[in-house]
């Protein structure tokens, strides 16, 4: 399991250091590509800085850094976070065998001994279930947040090596609030982009356009509904507001 480990991980780190020295990825989409259809398989994700992806050593601290995120929700896929491949595998690599070689006593020997069924017992199976991961999804941060700077975005079949996806995309979406506004109620919530999970969804939005599913899309109908008079005018009166990937009038049925 060692040796497997080993080149799996030596593997995403080839795919991730690679593209992290690239100035900008070269556009790719594989027309066969439906997002939709990832969740058939397991995955696996990772979302670093580029500054930081571009060595083994840094990528690792970059990886054991990495905190959730709205991008694959917003997708409707739900892979397994690469931090796991950093945080799980001390068991796996020389430095047990290296501080069991530097044990001189028989309580020593014992410690480490108990201390790997514990790993094994615990961490095998998730690593396990790690390395049989069937994509690789990675999202480089060019910036030093995600809502400002681009990103590039990347997709791989591991079992076939291939590249499904190469992208550079930057966040543009707002976080629309709706609700049904009743008589007497008050002004509706103004649409605002200043969250993550609206940045994140934008990132997802245009990955999933690409390959063909249809984003949402607000036209005059949000425009109008950031102007204070007609809002006001507009949401309280009692019509309902339908959001169906798209923002409709009050007028609308």
């Amino acid at each position: 399991m060692g040796t497997r480990y080993a080149r799996f991980l030596e593997r995403i780190e080839g795919f991730v250091t690679a593209e992290a020295r690239r100035s900008e990825p070269e556009r790719f989409v594989d027309p066969r590509l439906r997002v939709a259809s990832l969740g058939s398989g397991q995955g696996l994700y990772l979302r670093v800085p580029a500054a930081e992806a571009t060595d083994p050593d840094k990528l690792a601290a970059a990886a054991m850094r990495m905190e959730s995120d709205a991008i694959t929700r917003c997708l409707g896929v739900a892979p397994a976070s690469a931090r796991s491949l950093y945080a799980l595998h001390g068991f796996l690599g020389p430095e047990l065998v290296e501080r069991a070689n530097a044990t001189t006593d028989v309580m020593g020997l014992r410690v480490i001994d108990d201390e790997l069924k514990r790993r094994i017992a615990r961490d095998l199976p998730p690593v396990a279930n790690l390395l049989r991961s069937d994509w690789f999804l990675l999202v480089l941060e060019r910036g030093e947040n995600r809502r400002d700077h681009p990103v590039d975005v990347y997709l791989w079949d591991l079992r076939s090596g291939r590249q499904l996806l190469a992208v550079r995309t930057r966040a543009d979406g707002l976080l629309v609030p709706v609700r049904i506004a009743m008589p007497g109620a008050g002004t509706a919530p103004r649409p605002t982009a200043a969250t993550g999970g609206a940045s994140d969804c934008s990132i997802a939005a245009q990955v999933k356009e690409l390959t063909g599913e249809p984003a949402a899309r607000f036209g005059a109908a949000l425009e109008a509904s950031a102007a204070p008079a007609a809002s006001d005018a507009g949401l309280t009166d009692g019509a309902p507001i339908v959001l169906d990937a798209g923002l409709r009038s009050p007028a609308s049925p």
